[in-house]
């Protein structure tokens, strides 16, 4: 057992001396603030069950973000940045009644609706290891995200079909909140590559944000359907999100880095 400890001992040891070469002193050549832009897919819908005449969800969708980070501190193999971006967050919602649910009615109301959007801002706080490889400067990262929404609350949507000869209206209804509140905490973890060039650097980034709370959830209901009793439930939209990001950073010729 004391054997196989000291192999242990002595293969993380190995490790920490291969890695502990100064990786991060190429940042000397650039600026410390970069510009990211990129693009995030948003995922996490839930409802609940309803019959196959009838649709009501929430879509995934994808939406495009940008803004700016800057590199506070870096140690042999640590680089620790903050930032700050913007992002449009929007509303896509699915509403499906077959025209057999619909009173006198021969065609299906189906519905796809696209919300304005929200602009929400982050504030990143992201530390990265970094290693040397043949193509470029590989990353692991990841770190928290604290955000703001400039709105928040509740928003109802209704829609409605008859037939000329039909007194009621078949309805599909939805009430929703967008957050309780207009900050929110987020986790994000990716893996990335620095490319060094002469005048520039570009980093890029693929990564996954969990979200901590819901970005939307609320209650629905179909009313006067032709074959089906009333329905009504509950939705969620979880908004945990993967994408890719790029970084522009600029030379700063003032300095040299020890490559």
């Amino acid at each position: 057992m004391n054997k196989i400890y000291c192999i242990i001992v002595m293969f993380f040891l190995a490790i920490s001396t291969v890695f502990s070469q100064n990786n991060t002193a190429f940042f000397n050549d650039y600026y410390k603030l970069s510009f990211q832009f990129g693009v995030s897919r948003y995922t996490g819908a839930e409802t609940t069950p309803l019959p196959s005449t009838l649709i009501y969800k929430f879509r995934n969708y994808t939406s495009p973000h940008f803004g700016f980070y800057y590199d506070v501190l870096q140690t042999d193999n640590w680089n620790f940045k903050i930032g700050v971006s913007s992002l449009l967050v929007r509303n896509f919602e699915e509403y499906k009644i077959d025209n057999s649910e619909i009173p006198n009615v021969d065609r299906d109301l189906h519905l796809y609706v696209e919300g304005s959007g929200t602009w929400r801002f982050n504030l990143p706080v992201i530390g990265e290891y970094i290693m040397n490889t043949k193509i470029g400067k590989l990353n692991f990262n990841g770190g928290l995200i604290l955000g703001y929404s400039e709105e928040f609350g509740s928003t109802f949507s209704q829609h409605n079909i008859r037939a000329d000869s039909s007194s009621e209206y078949t309805s599909a209804t939805a009430v929703y909140s967008r957050s309780t509140a207009p900050w929110y905490l987020n986790g994000q973890v990716g893996v990335g590559m620095y490319f060094p060039f002469k005048g520039w650097m570009l980093r890029t980034n693929v990564y996954y944000n969990m979200a901590f709370q819901k970005l939307y959830e609320g209650d629905f209901e179909f009313t006067n359907l032709e074959q089906s009793p009333d329905q009504s439930g509950k939705f969620s939209f979880k908004g945990n999100s993967f994408g890719i990001e790029f970084s522009i950073y600029l030379a700063n010729k003032n300095k040299k880095a020890k490559m």
